[in-house]
């Protein structure tokens, strides 16, 4: 009885922490308690910790991440982010082919996938009811020479 009772408290809080649309909240939700609901989670505060959009670090995936939560100038949360940073192209590669399944699981097969363009690196897309979510490997323009690996959460508009 005591090992169905702790299964039932585990699977409520793996429900719990996927029944929202990013990390803490569902869009359209306020911002307000991101950095205690970060803090409680073990991230630290990320850089550019401003106004309208919030940012954080943690282990997610089982890589450094950088979490950021855009919110609108009401302070409801409208964009998510989860960014992951390499040194070169192929381990980025080799990290989204590693992630990928893991969204599909929780998302389904995702709608598009594609390999390398001009423009972009490598691209899935999934959409539920509530979000839409890109799962990309793009090549930074900021000239440090990195790759990432990034997964962008948006409202799905009918």
């Amino acid at each position: 009885m005591k090992r169905l009772l702790i299964l039932l408290i585990l699977l409520g809080s793996v429900y719990s922490a996927y029944a929202k649309d990013f990390r803490a909240l569902n869009f359209g939700e306020p911002c307000q308690d991101l950095d205690q609901y970060e803090m409680n989670e073990g991230s630290i505060l990320g850089k550019d910790f401003t106004g309208y959009h919030y940012n954080f670090e943690n282990v997610l995936f089982d890589r450094q991440a950088f979490i950021t939560y855009f919110c609108d100038t009401e302070n409801k949360f409208i964009r998510g982010i989860l960014r992951y940073g390499f040194e070169s192209t192929e381990p980025a590669k080799e990290y989204f082919e590693t992630i990928s399944p893991q969204l599909s699981y929780k998302y389904g097969d995702p709608l598009v996938t594609e390999d390398e363009d001009e423009h972009f690196g490598m691209r899935a897309f999934w959409r539920n009811q509530n979000s839409s979510i890109l799962l990309s490997v793009i090549e930074s323009h900021s000239g440090d020479g990195k790759t990432y690996v990034g997964i962008n959460f948006v409202p799905t508009h009918n």
